[in-house]
């Protein structure tokens, strides 16, 4: 099970993605109150690390603190992109302080937009709701807080089977296990074979001075009777429902959109969210 002490790690950051976690790999830093997960690669006497949805910070002095870390390697190139901030005056400070290290603004390698959305935005688009409707009448929904690590496992083998398939990058297991306040959707088949899946990370983020619900929708996979049966409306319309009516959550990410890239942003905002422009990627090349 979920270690409770885990959940309240990371609350109240200003800043906060739950990738940069160390369970998903490569190389890590973490102060008192930041921490980033970041690919590391050198050629010759030159080195070379991007952070990916990173740092994750508590306050803008933590960030600082970790850009001072970070300054003290010579002969090395960083490039940061950044990860929502939604703290209008914590965002502000946060490019001032890039701006006084030294950083430039670069392109994302990652999603440069995200799809946020609230209760009172929340509608699935009309063209969709028969796909709910037709999988009410075969199919069971279960929404499970803190999911027992044997119940991760499960529904880790139907995400790495799925995106194997079809040709995904897969994350690894250590990344779901880690996951604060873990909340999962599930769609059963008669037989109560699990068919669909969504996965999200819940914390309470400091926005605007408020201590704001937020939940980051991680990790999703349908099995070809769920993909069949179009269940990845379902099972995201049967948590977000459960979510807003018993006012569990105030925010819910899609964790990820780009309309110039994607693909699948039609599917996302067919729920009825928002766009929301990540604050920037920076590099700096550091010589001295």
């Amino acid at each position: 099970m979920i270690n409770e002490q885990n959940n309240l790690k990371y609350n109240n950051y200003l800043c906060f993605d739950p990738t940069g976690l160390k369970g998903f790999g490569r190389d890590f830093i973490e102060g008192p109150n930041y921490f980033g997960r970041y690919v590391s690669y050198s050629k010759l006497f030159f080195k070379g690390r991007y952070f990916p949805y990173g740092p994750s910070f508590k306050t803008t002095t933590d960030f600082k603190d970790f850009l001072t870390v970070l300054s003290k390697d010579k002969l090395t190139k960083t490039k940061l992109d950044l990860p929502l901030i939604l703290d209008d005056k914590s965002k502000v400070e946060v490019l001032a302080l890039l701006k006084e290290f030294g950083y430039k603004e670069d392109k994302y390698i990652q999603d440069k937009e995200t799809i946020l959305l609230t209760r009172d935005d929340y509608k699935l688009d009309s063209n969709y709701v028969r796909y709910v409707k037709r999988a009410e009448e075969k199919y069971v929904n279960e929404i499970i807080f803190d999911p027992s690590d044997e119940l991760i496992k499960e529904i880790y083998e139907i995400y790495s089977s799925s995106g194997k398939g079809r040709g995904f990058n897969i994350s690894k297991l250590e990344g779901f296990l880690e996951l604060p306040g873990k909340i999962l959707s599930l769609m059963k088949d008669d037989k109560g074979v699990i068919q669909a899946f969504v996965l999200g990370s819940s914390v309470i983020l400091n926005i605007n001075g408020n201590e704001t619900k937020y939940l980051f929708l991680m990790f999703s996979a349908l099995t070809e009777i769920g993909r069949k049966d179009s269940l990845g409306y379902i099972v995201r319309t049967k948590m977000f429902d459960h979510l807003f009516s018993n006012n569990l959550i105030n925010i819910i990410d899609f964790h990820g959109a780009d309309r110039e890239r994607r693909t699948y942003v039609e599917f996302k905002k067919s729920f009825g969210g928002k766009f929301y422009s990540l604050p920037g990627s920076f590099s700096k090349i550091k010589i001295f």
